[in-house]
């Protein structure tokens, strides 16, 4: 049975097929490789024949969709999934998405289209790399500290809220 590879296209669609000359090159000569791309970057990679099925990532609005898409790609059995971690600001989504799809048979690829297996150490090294590139706001790690603290934050509120306002009542009720 021929080894497959799933590519999650999180990058330009020439750093994606600069990262598939790379495994299949090197790394997985004999390998069938699937895409995950977004609807938008579909007709770039149309016309490939570098993929033997397309997957589109689902909406963000739908949670469930996505998780329908994670269990799918967990039943189809790939020996690795790429993924372009490349500097470009967008696209966190589906590199964060990427991580959800299993750290042991991670490919990460940077902007060199140097690739590793995922490793603590090589994300520490993406960190280090990218931390004199970008501004503290941009910076993924920021990013996803700023979004922890709002949503670990936001019960708390909802609490204060709710104890002010019946607080508020019960003075009212307990006036009459």
């Amino acid at each position: 049975m021929a080894e497959r590879i799933l590519m999650l296209a999180t990058s330009t669609p020439n750093n994606v097929r600069g990262a598939m000359g790379v495994l299949r090159g090197k790394l997985f000569p004999e390998a069938q490789f699937d895409l995950l791309c977004t609807l938008a970057d579909l007709p770039s990679y149309r016309k490939d024949d570098l993929f033997r099925e397309r997957l589109i990532f689902p909406s963000r609005r739908d949670p469930w969709a996505i998780y329908q898409l994670r269990r799918r790609i967990g039943r189809e059995g790939y020996q690795a999934v790429a993924v372009l971690w490349c500097k470009e600001p967008a696209r966190y989504r589906p590199k964060l998405f990427s991580l959800a799809c299993g750290l042991r048979h991670l490919i990460i690829f940077n902007e060199n289209l140097d690739c590793n297996y995922f490793r603590p150490g090589l994300l520490l090294r993406l960190v280090r790399a990218r931390w004199g590139q970008h501004s503290p706001a941009r910076y993924l790690p920021w990013a996803l500290l700023k979004t922890g603290l709002q949503k670990s934050l936001f019960p708390l509120r909802i609490l204060f809220l709710f104890f002010q306002v019946s607080g508020l009542y019960l003075r009212r009720y307990g006036r009459r």
